[in-house]
This record gives C-alpha cells, sequence and structure tokens, in this order.
C-alpha cells in the first residue's frame, strides 16, 4: 500500500531539518547550551550531546543524556552559552510560567550518581540538578487535588534513590526477618516510611531524608523519570504535609509546618496524568517510599 504524504507535512519536516542542520548541528561540537521546546509545551535547557535530524537528539539534563524523538520537538533554540563547571544558567521569570516546564540552572562539580549499601542491598542515588520550574497541575481534576495555582520554584541540587526501597530492605530497617518477596516495592504507611529513612540515616550517618513535594515533581519532569527512576508506575510518599499551593515564589519549599495527612504522588493514576493526594500517617492505603539527600552533602 502507497502512503502519500500531505505537501504542508513534507515541507515543515524540509523546514526542520534546514534548521537544524545550519543553526543546531554546528553547536554540537561545540556542546553548546540549547532549549528544547516539546510539543506537549515542556521547556528543557541543557547540553546538545547528539543530534539525528529526522530522528532524535540527546540532549544532557540534570548531568544524565537524554534521548529525545524529534516527532515530540516543536523547536531548539541556541542560548550561545557553553556550560563550564563553574557556569549556572539564569532562569527568569517568564522561563516557567507554564505548568509543567522546567530550567536546569546548576552546573556545579557533583558526581553524576553514587551508591550506598543499605543491609546487604545496593541503593544508587541519582543526581538531579537544581533549577526553576513551574509546580502544579491545571487541568482537569485539578480542584480535587487542590494542584493550583502553578507557581515558580526554585530546587537545589538533590540526590534521589533510582527506586523505591524494596520489601527486603524496609523489613530489615524495621527489626523483621527478610522478606521473600525480594525486589518488590515496600509500601507501608507514613510512619513507618519515616522510621525507615530516619534507621538509614543512623546506618549511613548521612542525612538522608525523604523527598519533599517539590521534589518529587520536579524529578518527574526529567526525560529519564519514566525510564530511569519508574515515577508513572507507583504510588510514592513525601515528606510534606497536604495543603493548597501556594502561589509565591519559592526556594526549596518543604510545605506547611502542620497538618493531619501527608502528600502521596504518582503519574498516570485515575483520570489524570498528574496524581496527587492526602493520606493519613495511619491511613490503610499504603505507598512507596523513595530517599533524597541534598547534594552539598556528598560534595
Amino acid at each position: 500500500m502507497v502512503v502519500c504524504i500531505p505537501k504542508i507535512v513534507v515541507m515543515k519536516r524540509l523546514m526542520l531539518l534546514l534548521f537544524m542542520i545550519c543553526v543546531v548541528w554546528p553547536l554540537n561540537a561545540q556542546t553548546s547550551q540549547v532549549k528544547v521546546t516539546l510539543k506537549s509545551g515542556v521547556v528543557i535547557k541543557g547540553t546538545m550531546k547528539e543530534l539525528n535530524a529526522m530522528e532524535y537528539a540527546i540532549v544532557n539534563v540534570a548531568g544524565i543524556d537524554s534521548k529525545i524523538l524529534m516527532e515530540n520537538i516543536e523547536s531548539i533554540e541556541d542560548l550561545g552559552v557553553v556550560p563550564s563547571k563553574d557556569n549556572n544558567v539564569t532562569a527568569t521569570d517568564s522561563d516557567t510560567k507554564q505548568s509543567g516546564q522546567y530550567i536546569v540552572t546548576d552546573n556545579g562539580q557533583y558526581p553524576d550518581s553514587f551508591e550506598i549499601n543499605v543491609r546487604g542491598q545496593e541503593i544508587k542515588m541519582i543526581l538531579v540538578r537544581g533549577g526553576r520550574f513551574s509546580m502544579g497541575y491545571d487541568g482537569p481534576g485539578s480542584l480535587s487535588m487542590k494542584s493550583e495555582p502553578v507557581h515558580n520554584v526554585e530546587i537545589s541540587s538533590y540526590y534521589i534513590s533510582a527506586d523505591c526501597l524494596n520489601d527486603e530492605v524496609a523489613s530489615l530497617l524495621l527489626g523483621k526477618v527478610k522478606n521473600r518477596y525480594k525486589g518488590v516495592s515496600f509500601s507501608t504507611y507514613w510512619e513507618k516510611a519515616k522510621q525507615i529513612v530516619d534507621n538509614i540515616v543512623i546506618l549511613e550517618q548521612k542525612p538522608f531524608r525523604m523527598l519533599t513535594e517539590a521534589e518529587w515533581e520536579y524529578a518527574a519532569l526529567m526525560p529519564f523519570s519514566t525510564s530511569r527512576l519508574g515515577m508513572d508506575e507507583k504510588v510514592e510518599w513525601c515528606s510534606d504535609f497536604y495543603a493548597e499551593y501556594d502561589a509565591r515564589f519559592q526556594i526549596n519549599p518543604t510545605g506547611p509546618s502542620k497538618g493531619r495527612r501527608h502528600v502521596c504522588r504518582s503519574f498516570k493514576k485515575g483520570r489524570n496524568k498528574w496524581d496527587r493526594k492526602p493520606l493519613r500517617i495511619d491511613e490503610e492505603e499504603k505507598a512507596c517510599i523513595r530517599i533524597a539527600i541534598s547534594a552539598d552533602a556528598i560534595k
């Protein structure tokens, strides 16, 4: 069967290809900063590592190379900045006004990843470079989730565990015998989740902690969140108490100082892409645990 492609589609593809070859491709050798706007509205700023104008672009975001299909890209803009270890990209208020947008601004010197051994289990920690993003969701179902207003948040660099803690690690940290379901993500109440993380702090003598809600959402926006973190598969605990968002610009927010319920987050649950709900610390419904630590604590 012969498939006919409309002329206008062919022309758009040719124009995009010409743009890539004439403007973006010369930047590839210089590893310049680029601004990639996706058709979904997400804006990514990072280092162009590789470009196949008809198939994909590889952009280094938050210290990790992310492969983005050309069919998902609306435009690529040269920022004219060659990043260095002492050179940060500056974000402006106008850069992150729409839901789902973020800009990585921290190019400091941090290890891309490291591992800790907890009760015989290797836990890989992945670097998430700090930046500014628009936190919140204003689509269908947003009122019931209290995910409005969308507001600007600035996050410092931190590390996030590549997966939620599994049953074996969690059981050992709670003083129980090894669980036979090795490798299965461990889900529990918030009180026990906090106890597990506190025990990791004692064992490792480092300030590990639960993710804040802002850190969870910022990491979830990264192109590698599905492939490397599996953040569209699980319901996860955050350290914040549940409350309506503050419209003001915030730096490293930790949520209200008190409350009756904690925030639980996930992707693609129910009818919404985003899911944000409150759970009591002793509520029957469970969520899994992912740990974090500030990048400055690892330097």
